[in-house]
């Protein structure tokens, strides 16, 4: 795949309909500490920590094996349990350019230019996810951002995977990054444009985490326990009802199906142009032509109660963050009353 350019202010600068090359490593869910030990994902270079609050640092290391995390002044000594581990250490003031070691059986992993400031997460559905690259200062950003650089605001997207073992393209994603690298087009534009704003007035390094998708219940973002009582029950006895009867592998093979569809560069590329490129007759046209496989509701499906809490909120729990920058709800319009208690 090409590479998103750099900015250049002149001549115009068009946003690309495709995803950048891979980055790195930061595809995975998970850095690797070292074979049989790893950190929370959001644990990497660059990444922003909330001050004046308890910092949790979390992952996963071999059983009853000590595990060390020094930041700043603060060392904190905790022990794998159950395959997990979590040390918290004690509330920052802002801060930049710090180095977290986290050690375990004699290994160190140095995590550098950590900051301490101000973190917000971007959630909900198609009005957060929007990316930058469509927005219609798309151009005066990119030459802002160019111009008077900020390497103040950190951005991070968690990886958008329907399902364990999801086999798509998310090289935009897993990483912490500034304006201007390959994932910054794919960024929330509400999520970029509230830091872009506060920064400046707090004086203090940023953090916007990105953790959304497009046209998503907020039922998916829960946990199940959350939907066990009326009314909020309507979406388990309808996940309940859908999947009733039907052999569960070939509702994973339709599925896989169906997102191999979706997740291909043609068809993003094609629905970018849908979204965002064309005018609303052309749109009308698009609509008549024939549906693509279809994804049904079950184990597979994005919109099942709980799978993106599963697959993307809780992979970022419990990071300490200010609040939730949040946009949802045209997905639960047919369960008004159950939305309002979501």
């Amino acid at each position: 795949m090409m590479p998103h350019r750099k900015v250049k202010c002149s001549p115009k600068v068009l946003c690309p309909t495709f995803w950048g090359t891979l980055h790195f490593w930061g595809l995975l869910l998970f850095r690797d500490f070292v074979s049989d030990r790893e950190t929370g994902i959001l644990f990497q270079d660059g990444c922003v920590l909330q001050r004046q609050k308890e910092i949790a640092v979390w992952g996963e290391g071999p059983e009853g094996e000590e595990v060390t995390v020094a930041l700043a002044s603060s060392r904190v000594v905790c022990r794998v349990e159950n395959g997990s581990w979590r040390c918290t250490l004690p509330p920052m003031e802002a801060a930049e350019g710090l180095c977290m070691e986290i050690t375990c059986q004699k290994e160190t992993l140095s995590i550098r230019d950590v900051s301490v400031g101000e973190v917000w997460i971007a959630g909900g559905q198609s009005n957060m996810e929007f990316f930058l690259c469509y927005d219609a200062q798309w151009e005066d950003m990119q030459c802002a951002a160019h111009e008077n650089k900020n390497p103040r605001i950190h951005m991070f997207n968690v990886p958008r995977l329907a399902f364990p073992g999801h086999d798509k393209d998310v090289s935009e994603c897993g990483y912490w990054f500034e304006g201007e690298d390959d994932a910054w087009p794919y960024f929330s534009a509400p999520g970029y444009s509230f830091a872009r704003s506060l920064q400046p007035v707090l004086g203090v390094p940023v953090g916007i985490i990105g953790c959304n998708w497009g046209g998503t219940s907020a039922s998916t973002w829960l946990e199940e326990s959350w939907l066990k009582e009326a009314p909020l029950d309507v979406y388990l006895k309808e996940y309940e009802a859908s999947v009733a009867g039907k052999d569960p592998e070939e509702l994973k093979a339709a599925s896989v199906k169906a997102f191999a569809l979706e997740d291909s560069m043609e068809h993003r590329r094609e629905w970018a142009g849908v979204m965002y490129g064309i005018g609303l007759e052309e749109q009308k046209e698009w609509m008549k032509k024939p549906a693509g496989p279809e994804n049904p509701m079950g184990p597979y499906n994005v919109g099942r109660p709980g799978g993106l809490y599963h697959q993307m909120l809780e992979k970022i729990i419990p990071f300490s963050a200010r609040g939730v920058l949040w946009y949802q709800g045209e997905s639960d319009a047919h369960n008004m009353e159950a939305h309002y208690r979501l």
